[in-house]
């Protein structure tokens, strides 16, 4: 249920599980499992506030187990990969057409959304009428670049010059930021298949604000997600236009991959003496970009080359390379999230227990052990930004590696008929608190020039338990 709506009736799925094990002799065999998992996507819905399906994994395992030197060697190593598709990330640069004024979704933070009648379904002259257009700083219209001298109405600087009349294809002007940057908002009509060397002028002016940085001289070049500003909305002709995602995004599905190997080996050194050792090795990546929606209305697709997710991702990484009918957002097929590492635990990972135990003499019924947990190093963030999606330049660094030993002694015995043990426990000897690593970046565009990041974890210290059992 989400927004007061309700699935449409009961929602009933079957998953599979078959596992197969093959003796090939009485050392030796071979085991292989392959099973479906399904985990409910709840309350989730996409830029069309329709629901997501449930979140799937198919996972495969193969493996070979052994019993040796008269079963005083045993153990299993494996590996697997498991496969998930609807994974859920809230991306918020992602087109959501259901927020809209024609939308399902309500209108968040008392944005006015975007309205695409007014775009579509009224003609340039009329009332009311506001198209597809684009707020591109005055500094890409300015005589530093060759395009200027086609630019009719234009100063020197990039603005307007003074006059009664906007330039074609300027809808408007406004000043943003609080009054310190002019930007000029060009009619994605004008400039989508330009007529004429005024047009292909402004139309060099938006690709080259498109393919500069978003931190480029502490200003955005496309003003695409200006907050405050008088840009949220097509809604009405002082307005001027608006991106076309929707104030927040929307959630968006991809898949991905973990594969990895375990191996559990058991060693009798002796009938009182055991050791056990275990190993994991694990990757996990994003198998797919971003499966976003395309802005449609009424059937018509008003995504466009300029749009934020195209800003974000960067125009190369979406399949429609034919803008004359708009970008398909759907497109998208490389780049983003494909082929990010999203693994935050250790990648590699070792413990070794060991146990003696007493049978006769003064010692009889005492247990030793003691044992040692090895982690890696583990990422901490991935090279994207979270939601904006935008490249993650100082990222935190990777926590460091760690070992921890633990201890154990327990003593055995009989109470009348009932047995009873002691047992204490002593876990991270050597008190192992904090794992924290630091990096600085070369950050020229800040007042610092210098970017820090940190990474601490806090671990749990040495602690001891005593505890009694009694076998009844």
């Amino acid at each position: 249920m989400n927004s007061g709506r309700n699935f449409d009736s009961d929602i009933v799925e079957d998953t599979f599980t078959i596992a197969l094990s093959y003796r090939l002799n009485d050392n030796w065999s071979v085991f292989g499992v392959r099973a479906q998992g399904i985990s409910p996507n709840t309350g989730l819905v996409d830029g069309n506030n329709d629901f997501f399906d449930a979140e799937r994994t198919v996972s495969s395992e193969i493996g070979l187990k052994f019993d040796l030197l008269d079963r005083r060697v045993s153990g299993q190593i494996s590996v697997y990969r498991i496969e998930r598709e609807n994974a859920i990330w809230q991306f918020a640069y992602a087109p959501a057409p259901g927020r809209w004024a024609t939308g399902s979704i309500p209108a968040v933070r008392g944005a006015p959304p975007f309205d695409p009648r007014l775009a579509v379904d009224r003609n340039p002259g009329e009332a009311g009428y506001a198209p597809i257009n684009y707020p591109i700083h005055e500094s890409f219209f300015s005589n530093n670049y060759d395009w200027h001298q086609d630019l009719e109405g234009f100063t020197p600087n990039g603005s307007l010059a003074s006059g009664s009349d906007l330039p074609k294809g300027v809808f408007q002007s406004s000043t943003l930021l609080g009054g310190s940057q002019t930007y000029h908002y060009i009619d994605y009509n004008v400039i989508q298949n330009p007529q004429t060397p005024h047009e292909e002028a402004l139309r060099q002016a938006a690709l080259q604000a498109l393919n500069t940085p978003m931190d480029q001289e502490g200003f955005p070049p496309i003003a695409h997600n200006v907050r405050g500003a008088n840009i949220e909305a097509n809604n009405n002709a002082s307005q001027g236009g608006r991106d076309l995602n929707g104030r927040d995004g929307a959630f968006v599905p991809f898949e991905d991959e973990t594969t990895g190997m375990d191996a559990q080996i058991t060693v009798l050194m002796s009938d009182n003496w055991q050791m056990l050792f275990n190993y994991s090795h694990l990757r996990r990546k994003a198998t797919t970009t971003f499966q976003m929606l395309p802005a449609i209305y009424n059937g018509q697709n008003l995504g466009t080359e300029f749009d934020i997710w195209a800003y974000a991702l960067g125009l190369d990484t979406f399949a429609d390379k034919d803008y004359s009918d708009g970008l398909d957002a759907s497109s998208h097929d490389s780049g983003g999230i494909l082929g990010v590492n999203l693994l935050f635990n250790p990648r590699n990972t070792f413990s070794f227990w060991n146990k003696y135990t007493f049978t006769d003499g003064f010692l009889d019924g005492v247990s030793v052990g003691g044992g040692l947990i090895y982690q890696g190093s583990a990422q901490t963030s991935i090279p994207v930004g979270g939601i904006n999606m935008v490249e993650n330049r100082y990222q935190t660094p990777k926590l460091p590696s760690r070992t921890t030993l633990d201890a154990y002694l327990s003593y055995s015995t009989y109470f009348g008929r009932y047995r009873t043990s002691f047992r204490l426990n002593v876990n991270n000897v050597l008190n192992h608190r904090v794992s924290e690593s630091v990096v600085s970046y070369d950050a020229p565009e800040t007042l610092a020039g210098v970017q820090h990041r940190r990474s601490v974890v806090y671990h749990q210290p040495r602690t001891y338990r005593l505890s009694m059992e009694i076998e009844f």
